[in-house]
């Protein structure tokens, strides 16, 4: 004969889990752009489209050559000659997603470089000597 011992009823308070969906644990707003941006990671420089910029990081897509990987520190300098270090989080074919090591104040102001008149072309010509100069 089986005995059956019956334990007293329990209230068990269960805490919701973390959602982890990375949409849902992003803190910063994305600003959708389209800027061309000077990276380096390693002993790699090249051009980076800068898809998206937030004050938290941004999600950048190489065209050609080396991309970094998930775990690489990488160095980002936009046209107005901001420059923001951070690791890279994410991959995906030829884009990554970048969390930056130290917030970007304002990145609404720098999500597109016409408004900074003649001058930005110059800025341009520097980043391209800039790529060119470190090879």
């Amino acid at each position: 004969m089986v005995s059956v011992v019956k334990k007293p009823f329990v209230d068990i308070e269960i805490e919701p889990v973390e959602n982890t969906r990375r949409e849902e644990r992003r803190t910063h707003m994305r600003y959708a752009t389209e800027q061309l941006s000077a990276m380096s990671f390693g002993k790699q420089s090249t051009f980076v489209e800068v898809l998206n910029l937030s004050g938290g990081g941004a999600k950048c897509r190489i065209s050609s050559g080396f991309a970094p990987v998930i775990g690489d520190r990488v160095n980002l300098k936009l046209v107005d000659g901001t420059l923001r270090t951070g690791i890279v989080r994410r991959t995906e074919a030829q884009a990554f997603g970048l969390e930056f090591d130290h917030e970007l104040p304002n990145p609404e102001d720098r999500l597109f470089y016409e408004h900074l008149g003649y001058e930005s072309y110059g800025d341009i010509v520097r980043l391209q000597k800039l790529i060119h100069d470190t090879d």
